[in-house]
């Protein structure tokens, strides 16, 4: 089974570094790129990312782990395959309707605009406590990886993530909601159902929590391992 992950907003492959998925999961990692405009949708830029997936996985039953921003992206990226067969949402919503009331302010005034790296900087203790970053190794893989991407990259995603608002689902497309219960990004009392909760996981609990988050992973890939061996 070949699985695609990624990362949150402005976050790499290190979110994930942690996770011990199950060994018979070909595990590729996508890595954000900066978007061709301001303006640029969401769906121009989930068919750009798909250039990273190898031709020859395309035709493929994937499966897409996303994290955050990454689990919205991965939703919009799945659209685009072939044959889809699962999104696990880790950290992240499924619908607007999950969206917090101060993401869904942001739709209606372009604060977007206002989003750089100097910001970031100097708003680093409230980003490290609204992720739950718990000690300074961490905040320091935090600042790492948030200054590895353009000012352009972090509007057009604050903006993206607000406007977004999926389409209909993909018939046959299985998308799993794994859920921190103290995740103060996304507050896991806004999720609608299906979803597992991780007791005291936060927002960056793929890193923190790992242990809990590849046991439910793990869960949902034997499932559809187990229901591949069944089928040949």
């Amino acid at each position: 089974m070949i699985v695609y992950m990624l990362a949150g907003l402005g976050f790499d492959s290190r979110t994930f570094q942690n996770l011990k998925l199950d060994e018979r999961v070909e595990v590729h990692h996508l890595d954000w790129i900066d978007p061709s405009g301001p303006f640029e949708s969401i769906e121009s830029y989930a068919a750009r990312m798909l250039e990273q997936i190898a031709p020859e996985h395309r035709k493929e039953a994937l499966v897409f782990i996303g994290h955050s921003f990454g689990a919205v992206m991965s939703q919009e990226m799945a659209r685009l395959v072939e044959k889809p067969k699962m999104v696990i949402v880790v950290s992240s919503i499924k619908s607007h309707r999950e969206k917090p009331f101060l993401m869904r302010w942001f739709y209606w005034i372009p604060i977007f605009w206002l989003v750089c790296k100097f910001i970031t900087w100097i708003t680093m203790p409230f980003w490290a406590y609204l992720f739950g970053f718990k000690n300074r190794t961490s905040r320091k893989l935090l600042w790492q990886m948030v200054n590895r991407f353009s000012n352009r990259y972090y509007r057009w995603a604050t903006r993206t993530v607000s406007w977004w608002r999926p389409k209909k689902p993909i018939e046959g497309l299985k998308i799993v909601s794994i859920h921190g219960s103290r995740d103060l990004m996304f507050p896991a009392h806004l999720l609608t159902e299906p979803k597992k909760i991780v007791k005291g996981g936060n927002h960056f609990m793929p890193y923190h929590e790992a242990e809990q988050v590849s046991e439910l992973i793990n869960e949902e890939l034997r499932e559809l391992l187990d229901d591949k061996i069944s089928s040949e």
